[in-house]
């Protein structure tokens, strides 16, 4: 293709005419940051390959994704088939195809009976920290949570899909070396998954039936060994299974055999890694911003009195919905650390387009730019960069426009996310529940966690010591025999500094009037780390690192400048990730 057809669309020299500016920002494993400071100095079109650009115009990413839309799904998707010339939903390039089958797959992510196993994880997650983490004032006992929450994850998600959970959560390991597989693989796969002739030559009929994951012990393989069963169990005697889970209903819409099996592979691998990324960033902003910490365990504790709820109820995602400040806190979680920064191209239709005065040629693929439009001051005000959740409580008016851009962290229209229902049911009760019966330190707050992106996110050792555990819900805080004590104190009308906050390079933290006043920690005579003081208002400082509070940013400085909070992604993460499981 004439690398000069985008000559007029700016960008940087290398990727005029090569895609080895897109490989070598992978290369560096900060390939989010890359893509953030083409925009930033290119503008709303700018170009990163020599057939690929990036926009981060709002509405031309809500035309693009439309449902009447004529752009398509670029030959990157087909990277998603597991098995040689047979798609799924992720993989479909033909748009009526792929309408089809997100109707055939709808009813699946729908179930009544999806909450219930979502609580049966959530109480096992629980139960495991409890019993095995839990510290003391004698011994300090460190828990990653970047592992657990990815046992949970990975748990539901099978449990959903086929019935057959891992059962990581109980047995506290990864059974069958999931973690370690695709976090060994992932940065090649994402390497040779930026090169469209390396993507052509791995689905060719000769080395495609080569490289397809096959059922084994462990991996993919296991997933792909567990899914291969149950379908077969089912097609053998639907009898013996229930009519509410997504196997049947998939079976039940006219999917075929070897078709189920890829859909329910997709739903995992698709589901898991990206909800494991959510909960782990959002429970980092979460700790390490003490003013928000307090607050969201205040609603909590005052919630689950007021409803009577014991520790051993989980609440309904109905009830979870009225925690105002909750909801916001987990929207603004995925607004500044999107789980998905993957750009996932779309082709401009044969007729080309002209956006803003500027014409695209017909072919051309052009992707999105998550992280720098959810930190964008055009979108979000001068406090973009700032992790604030009172901005998704501010107004009907503001919240629909905000509503507009943040809805594209699930995707718009015919590319929205099947299981955004499920993922946001998941996130509030694991929140609530973690909050509820523990309170939270990070180890290191030099090094709250190691985070890497790929295109997609990698991430281990969110090291936290579980302090607390709640036994007296109340307004004003709870106590724990022998343990360490806090006490929140929520007075209308005062006013405390903002606290960190993920923030876009560059940018600077300034007060913001939070309106529900000071908070106070004391444990043993000393504060947390990074919390506020006892003087009522705190502040946790938030460098040009990005990193959600003072913790967190030491942590980003010693990964380089400008860096912004390494957390976690979800259509990015859906994306690279999942081409994985062609090689």
């Amino acid at each position: 293709m004439d690398a000069g057809r985008l000559a007029h669309i700016p960008g940087p020299r290398l990727a005029a005419w090569s895609n080895l500016w897109l490989v070598r920002a992978i290369w560096k494993q900060q390939s989010h940051l890359d893509v953030y400071e083409v925009s930033k100095k290119y503008g709303p079109l700018a170009r990163i390959g020599p057939n690929d650009i990036i926009t981060t115009d709002i509405n031309l990413i809500h035309r693009i994704q439309a449902a009447r839309s004529p752009y398509g799904r670029s030959n990157w998707y087909r990277g998603f088939r597991l098995a040689p010339r047979i798609d799924n939903v992720l993989s479909q390039t033909d748009d009526k195809l792929h309408t089809k089958r997100r109707a055939q797959l709808s009813p699946g992510f729908s179930l009544k009976n999806q909450e219930a196993i979502i609580d049966s994880h959530v109480t096992k997650l629980i139960s495991l920290i409890k019993n095995k983490y839990l510290s003391n004032e004698k011994e300090s006992k460190v828990v990653d949570l970047a592992q657990k929450l990815q046992f949970f994850a990975l748990d539901v998600v099978m449990d959903i899909a086929t019935g057959s959970p891992f059962e990581d959560l109980i047995h506290d390991e990864d059974r069958y070396e999931y973690l370690k597989s695709t976090a060994d693989s992932l940065p090649t796969i994402a390497m040779v998954s930026s090169v469209p002739w390396a993507g052509k030559l791995l689905q060719s009929k000769y080395i495609a039936p080569l490289i397809a994951p096959s059922a084994s012990e462990y991996g993919i393989g296991k997933i792909v060994d567990i899914a291969t069963k149950m379908v077969n169990a089912r097609i053998a005697d639907e009898t013996k299974f229930s009519a509410e889970d997504m196997l049947t209903t998939f079976l039940s819409a006219g999917i075929t055999h070897t078709e189920c099996i890829s859909e329910s592979i997709i739903t995992i691998l698709g589901g898991s890694d990206t909800m494991s990324i959510a909960l782990r960033s959002c429970l980092l902003f979460i700790i390490t911003n003490p003013r928000i910490y307090n607050k969201l365990v205040s609603e909590i504790l005052y919630f689950s009195s007021f409803n009577f709820l014991s520790l051993n109820e989980n609440p309904s995602s109905s009830q979870l919905q009225r925690i105002e400040y909750l909801q916001a806190t987990i929207k603004e979680s995925l607004r500044i650390f999107p789980p998905g920064t993957g750009q996932m191209p779309k082709v401009v239709p044969p007729s080309g387009e002209t956006v803003n005065g500027i014409f695209i040629p017909g072919g051309t693929n052009i992707g999105t730019n998550p992280w720098f439009i959810m930190r964008d001051p055009a979108n979000f005000g001068p406090d973009a960069g700032v992790f604030r959740p009172e901005r998704w409580m501010e107004g009907n008016e503001e919240r629909k426009e905000l509503d507009y851009v943040c809805e594209l962290v699930w995707g718009y229209g015919k590319y929205k996310c099947l299981g955004q229902g499920i993922a946001v049911m998941e996130l509030g009760k694991v929140i609530f529940e973690l909050l509820r019966h523990f309170e939270w330190e990070i180890v290191d707050p030099t090094k709250p966690w190691e985070c890497r992106n790929v295109g997609i996110w990698i991430q281990k050792d969110l090291n936290n010591a579980p302090l607390c555990l709640v036994s007296a819900p109340c307004a004003q805080g709870a106590d724990a025999k022998g343990l360490k004590t806090f006490a929140i104190a929520l007075e209308p009308g005062v006013s405390g500094e903002q606290d960190g906050g993920a923030k876009t390079p560059g940018q600077t933290v300034a007060p913001v009037s939070v309106g529900s006043g000071s908070v106070t920690s004391v444990a043993a005579g000393a504060t947390t780390s990074g919390a506020s003081k006892a003087s009522g208002t705190g502040t946790a400082g938030s460098s040009a690192s990005g990193t959600g509070s003072a913790a967190a940013a030491s942590s980003s400085n010693a990964a380089g400048a400008n860096n912004a909070p390494y957390i976690v992604s979800a259509g990015g993460l859906a994306g690279l990730f999942l081409a994985f499981f062609a090689l």
